[in-house]
């Protein structure tokens, strides 16, 4: 989504005046359920090694929104690809 600039700018530069905060939590919470189902997936498979999906779930979620934000607030395309290099170091390392 932030590679896209009018989306980039609605989500994370207008958004606090644009969307109201239960639009916002509702994107969240569903956004949220997809990665928490995936996360449980790939655990039961054994092709995730975590101490607590539950936990993990929450961890990966605030930090992707964070670093969603982060990349956001920069320009080109430089923190896109460390952010994706970021999020496959952390994936690499808690396979299974």
């Amino acid at each position: 989504m932030v590679q896209r600039e009018e989306l980039r700018r609605l989500v994370y530069v207008e958004n606090p005046g644009v969307l109201p905060t239960e639009i916002l939590v509702e994107f969240d919470q569903y956004s949220f359920g997809l990665l928490q189902n995936s996360i449980y997936g790939l655990v039961e498979a054994e092709q995730l090694a975590t101490v607590d999906a539950e936990g993990f779930s929450h961890l990966v979620n605030g930090a992707l929104n964070e670093l969603a934000a982060w990349v956001a607030q920069g320009d080109g395309a430089g923190r896109l690809e460390t952010a994706q290099s970021l999020v496959k170091a952390l994936l690499v390392q808690h396979r299974a």
